[in-house]
C-alpha cells in the first residue's frame, strides 16, 4: 500500500494516516509520497500502550505486513475500531469479512480503496462493534488468555526439547 499512497490520500481529503513501525521519512522518499500529503502522515515505532491509545481513537485500522500472529486486527476489534486486511497472508485465516472486518485484493489498490470507503462509511459505536463478539471471544482474546496460552506453549516446548537431549 505504502507505494499507492498518493493515490489513497488524494481520494480522501481528510484521511490521515498513522504508520507504525516506521520512524524514519526515507520511507515516504522512498515510495515518492508527494510532499503535499507530509502533513497528513505519522510515522513512528509506536509503545504497546501508545497503540491501545491508536486503535481506539482511529476511525479504521489497515492491516498490511504480515504479522503471523494477527495480534494487530485482534486488538483493533477489541478496541472497537473496523479491520481492513489484504486476502494474500495470514490475516485470512483469523478474520473473515463482516460489518467491522473488510478484506481487500492484495494485487488492486481500487480494492482497498472500496473497502476503505465502506468501513469509513461503518459508522458504528464502538461499543455496538464490541457487542459483535461473544464472551467468549472477549476472554480468548483478553491479554491475560494470551499471555497464558504463549506461557503454555513455551513450556511444552521445553517439555519436548528435553525429550531430545539426553
Amino acid at each position: 500500500l505504502f507505494k499507492n499512497l498518493n493515490t489513497i490520500l488524494s481520494n480522501f481529503s481528510d484521511l490521515y494516516c498513522v504508520i507504525s513501525g516506521v520512524d524514519d521519512i526515507s520511507l515516504l522518499n522512498e515510495y515518492h509520497i508527494s510532499e503535499n500529503y507530509y502533513e497528513r502522515i505519522r510515522y513512528k515505532i509506536f509503545s504497546p500502550d501508545e497503540m491501545k491509545m491508536i486503535y481506539k481513537i482511529s476511525s479504521v485500522t489497515c492491516l498490511v505486513c504480515q504479522d503471523g500472529f494477527g495480534m494487530p486486527a485482534i486488538e483493533s476489534l477489541a478496541s472497537g475500531t473496523p479491520v481492513i486486511a489484504t486476502d494474500n497472508g495470514p490475516f485470512t485465516e483469523i478474520l473473515e469479512e463482516n460489518s467491522s472486518t473488510f478484506i481487500y485484493s492484495d494485487l488492486c489498490i481500487e480494492s482497498f480503496i472500496n473497502k476503505l470507503k465502506e468501513a469509513l462509511k461503518t459508522d458504528k459505536s464502538r461499543f455496538e462493534m464490541k457487542s459483535l463478539l461473544t464472551e467468549k471471544e472477549i476472554k480468548m482474546f483478553s491479554e491475560e488468555y494470551v499471555a497464558d496460552q504463549y506461557m503454555m506453549f513455551i513450556k511444552m516446548a521445553i517439555q519436548h526439547s528435553n525429550r531430545f537431549l539426553l
